[in-house]
């Protein structure tokens, strides 16, 4: 899990040095991918945050997913690669599922055990 979190935030640093051509349809589609996933972002954040403790969340986005947060997280990194048309970053989002497959099976067995 921590391995996971320092890889990301490894990532997020990364972007600091990467350089941006605005002029590019590369960067509006990415602009766009990126946009609308951090609209379901903050919409799957409200859900959650409006959910009390000890009921699962199962409003807004949570009815189509189980892990909405990490899906529109991967989401807004994709509008992030083409955006910079870097593929490095575009490498990593499509490694990522496979990094947080073991976090997401654990969330599941604690969700399970709880609710």
């Amino acid at each position: 899990m921590i391995s996971v979190i320092l890889f990301m935030r490894g990532m997020m640093i990364y972007t600091i040095f990467v350089t941006v051509d605005i002029g590019t349809a590369w960067f509006y589609i990415g602009l766009i991918i990126y946009l609308v996933g951090l609209a379901f972002y903050i919409e799957a954040l409200k859900s959650f945050s409006k959910t009390k403790e000890d009921k699962p969340v199962v409003t807004g986005v949570y009815r189509l997913s189980r892990h909405p947060m990490q899906i529109f997280s991967l989401i807004m990194w994709v509008g992030v690669g083409m955006a910079t048309a870097n593929w490095i970053i575009l490498l990593i989002c499509g490694i990522q599922p496979f990094l947080v497959y073991y976090f997401l099976k654990c969330q599941e067995r604690f969700c399970l055990e709880q609710y």
